[in-house]
């Protein structure tokens, strides 16, 4: 945990300096790539802090403890009765935030709710679905703001499909996917009597511009006359958007703005969302079918959570829950766990593909190196990643959870390309230890070896 904090903490300084360089302040792309992260990262740098100063407390009072000064050991007791604990729970905090997270946490979301089993009580269901997360992107200072919203006869909707911007917007959200129950007497009720009827809510992140690429001739737009209450721009001009991507069969329809422009502008917004989803779907499979277990067909059967309004509660449905940590988890199917232990089982889950991504990294570089006649290949490639991300070597044999990131896979395999090809292992990484000393090398220096510490002790003396 040690050397994936260092990482961290080198990492987070990278970042604040990034983001006071003017090249970063002038692209919008890369500032807000560099605030997400620098808000991912200061976390973990305010708990490494007390980390580090729970520790030197300890130290000293430990000291105190030994000195043989009856005072100083009896003020030095408390401390050594207490840090231990605190120093434990940081230490958990800690390995907690560098677990890997999802990667789409940041982005911002695509929140989509259609009625589903019930008719107009499901409607007006779902309009009290889209006003209960308008509310609670207020009270967490989200943007909401309405894409696409098709009312239904008596005050409800049918289906609304909204963007949630902020911080951590898609975190929030993400796991509020699946088949919302509600169990009251509906105003369309004469008699009394209770329904139950249900909406289904999807959560998609927002895709970026580097995320999806559409190509124009992939696209066919229509337009048409804008349909719904009067006013202007409506039934008046043909300022609604049909967007049809061809390749995928998706369709995107949008006709809340007043120009055509501005409307075709949003429905890109949404079908970027969409094909990333599917993009999504197609590499992450077991996380699209879980997804698409829990929305289901709306039916009200396949509910997570149940709002029952005669008995004023609200039921969240966690079911064959492996989780013995949670005293909420209610035991009520065998088909899915409580979101206590899905948060678990995803973070066990990247944890385990990190840790395997950088074996196999280090298992094709050792075959390369050896298919090239280098001596000791696997110890040569572990020793080229240490050196390259200033890891000890025990650490990187023994790493769970160590991301490999793009831009390190593509450095470490120019790395060992280069060793492959001939060149010391000291060119290859940059720099080279010698008597305790981190010397930065290049071809243009002679390498330090221990048979030269005679004649360098000469030359020093």
């Amino acid at each position: 945990m040690d050397d994936r904090l260092r990482q961290a903490l080198a990492r987070a300084e990278e970042v604040a300096q990034g983001l006071s360089d003017p090249s970063v302040s002038a692209d919008p792309a890369r500032l807000q790539s560099f605030g997400r992260e620098h808000a991912r990262l200061t976390p973990i740098v305010r708990a490494a802090e007390k980390l580090f100063k729970a520790r030197c407390d300890l130290a000293g009072a430990r000291e105190a403890a030994a000195s043989g000064d009856p005072d100083l050991a009896e003020l030095a007791a408390d401390d050594l009765a207490t840090l231990p604990t605190q120093i434990t729970t940081l230490e958990g905090e800690i390995a907690d935030l560098l677990i890997p997270r999802d990667p789409h946490d940041d982005r911002d979301a695509i929140l989509e709710i259609r009625a589903g089993t019930g008719g107009d009580e499901a409607a007006l269901f779902a309009a009290d679905l889209l006003r209960m997360y308008t509310r609670f992107a207020e009270r967490r200072g989200l943007k909401f703001e309405p894409i696409e919203i098709h009312e239904g006869n008596v005050g409800g909707i049918k289906d609304a499909v909204v963007a949630v911007r902020g911080a951590e917007a898609y975190g929030l959200l993400r796991r509020e996917s699946g088949v919302h129950r509600v169990q009251r007497v509906p105003t369309t009720e004469t008699q009394g009597r209770i329904h139950t009827s249900a909406a289904t809510v999807a959560v998609l992140p927002e895709a970026e511009e580097v995320d999806v690429k559409i190509d124009p001739n992939d696209l066919r737009i229509d337009v048409f006359r804008s349909s719904g209450p009067g006013g202007q721009s409506v039934n008046t001009t043909d300022s609604a958007v049909r967007i049809t991507h061809l390749p995928t069969g998706i369709v995107v329809s949008q006709q809340d703005q007043k120009s055509q422009l501005q409307n075709k502008l949003k429905g890109m917004e949404v079908l970027r969302a969409r094909i990333l989803d599917r993009r999504i779907a197609e590499i992450e499979g077991a996380r699209a079918a879980k997804r698409k277990l829990m929305v289901g067909t709306g039916d009200r059967s396949g509910k997570i959570r149940t709002y029952n309004y005669p008995q004023s509660r609200i039921l969240t449905i966690a079911s064959t829950c492996r989780c013995i940590t949670s005293p909420t988890c209610w035991m009520v199917s065998s088909t899915s766990w409580c979101w206590h232990c899905v948060e678990r089982h995803e973070k066990r889950t990247r944890v385990a593909e990190a840790t395997q991504a950088l074996q196999s990294l280090l298992e094709s570089a050792g075959q390369l190196l050896a298919s090239r006649g280098v001596s000791e290949a696997r110890r040569e490639a572990i020793r080229i990643w240490t050196d390259l991300n200033r890891m000890s070597a025990a650490a990187t044999v023994t790493a769970r959870g160590e991301s490999v990131g793009s831009d390190r896979a593509v450095a470490y395999r120019a790395a060992v390309g280069r060793r492959a090809a001939g060149e010391p292992l000291a060119y290859v990484t940059g720099w080279t230890g010698f008597r305790r000393l981190e010397l930065a090398t290049d071809a243009r220096a002679l390498i330090p070896r221990p048979e030269t510490e005679g004649l360098v002790e000469l030359a020093l003396a």
